[in-house]
């Protein structure tokens, strides 16, 4: 198609397919957000995000990260829902 093709080498478009979804890269998978709330739901005592992020790794959840365990760490700091207890670890936040 001698039309296909932009100025500058940029594919276009073809009408109608901007409203077309693409699958998310990682499929069926839990947000991070999800998976330590589930983690931190089933445990009875606060974990570290070292074991955090081994709990979460042994459920089968990707990540390309070398150093999950920081990533894990991060979001720990980002949800309003979990608490850091003092030499222990993070629990969900008591109401």
């Amino acid at each position: 198609m001698p039309d296909a093709k932009k100025a500058g080498g940029k594919k276009r478009v073809a009408a109608g397919a901007g409203g077309t979804v693409k699958p998310s890269r990682r499929g069926n998978q839990p947000s991070l957000r999800e998976a330590l709330t589930s983690i931190l739901k089933n445990s009875r005592k606060p974990l570290s995000a070292r074991e955090l992020a081994e709990q979460i790794l042994a459920t089968g959840y990707h990540s390309d990260s070398k150093t999950f365990v920081n990533v894990v760490w991060t979001m720990l700091g980002k949800m309003k829902n979990i608490e850091r207890v003092p030499e222990k670890g993070f629990r969900l936040r008591r109401n």
